[in-house]
């Protein structure tokens, strides 16, 4: 599976990397935008070495268009599987004493859970990590049809057999709710294990997204989400003390298991 870390300029601040064993890292390629790189190049170099960087062409300058880039790059990217995860992810094992809890990763975990996220993108299409929130609630292995974020493993050859699209949404936001429901249509489930969990600082941190991701264009990329799948979509407002700073943002629900259930019996 090709291991790629998404990062924009946060050159010293590459928490997923920094937290993988070893034999993980070197096989790390790290996504970065070129006037990022031109930018900060010294300093990515001092994490990794050079030929672990794959770099964007201009006008390849947010998450969106970079997803659905590297899916049609079929000469870099050959493995049955690409796993695509965000520069600062925190994982961590759920504990067999007590399953509603989590301790931290060991080596072999690692080994198991991308061994895991090849296997189920390659079966299912698309697969990912549970999210820490909520995680303690539901200590099933794996989830189905469900939401998935941060870090997304799949199928290239499936998505490019059924015309799936990363950069489906008009403005940058929610590209991997939609990619999710547009798998879910066609009555292929995702997977999300469940046996470890994955965390972040805060959502629209320094960097990343939050160079172009205003709460105007987030919102904007949500209600195109809805317009293009009323049955599942409903567009509501959230405040949270993490994310966005604590300001209230527009957000969706979405009915995941709705649309799974009707993209196998041909109604959605």
């Amino acid at each position: 599976m090709d291991l790629l870390i998404l990062t924009h300029q946060r050159a010293t601040r590459q928490t997923t990397y920094e937290n993988l064993p070893s034999k993980f890292k070197e096989q790390v390629t790290f996504v970065v935008q070129t006037s990022d790189w031109e930018e900060n190049k010294e300093d990515y170099l001092q994490v990794a070495r050079q030929g672990q960087f794959y770099l964007l062409p201009p006008g390849i300058d947010n998450l969106h268009k970079t997803r659905q880039y590297l899916l049609n790059d079929r000469q870099t990217f050959q493995s049955p599987a690409q796993c695509q995860m965000d520069d600062d992810i925190v994982f961590s094992a759920r504990r067999q004493d007590d399953p509603t809890k989590f301790r931290p990763m060991k080596s072999e975990d690692y080994h198991i859970m991308f061994t895991s996220l090849a296997a189920h993108a390659a079966l299912q299409g698309m697969a990912g990590v549970v999210a820490r929130e909520g995680a303690n609630r539901n200590t099933e292995p794996y989830l189905y049809a469900t939401r998935q974020m941060r870090l997304h493993a799949f199928s290239p050859r499936i998505f490019r057999e059924l015309g799936l699209r990363w950069d489906l949404l008009r403005s940058p936001g929610p590209e991997d709710f939609a990619m999710l429901l547009q798998l879910m249509v066609t009555g292929r489930k995702n997977c999300v294990i469940n046996d470890y969990c994955q965390n972040q600082g805060g959502s629209n941190t320094a960097g990343g997204c939050s160079t172009y991701r205003t709460l105007d264009v987030h919102a904007d990329a949500c209600h195109h989400l809805a317009q293009l799948f009323p049955k599942y979509v409903k567009v509501v407002k959230k405040k949270t003390k993490g994310a966005w700073g604590g300001q209230e943002r527009t957000d969706v629900v979405i009915q995941w298991k709705k649309a799974y259930k009707d993209g196998l019996n041909g109604t959605a």
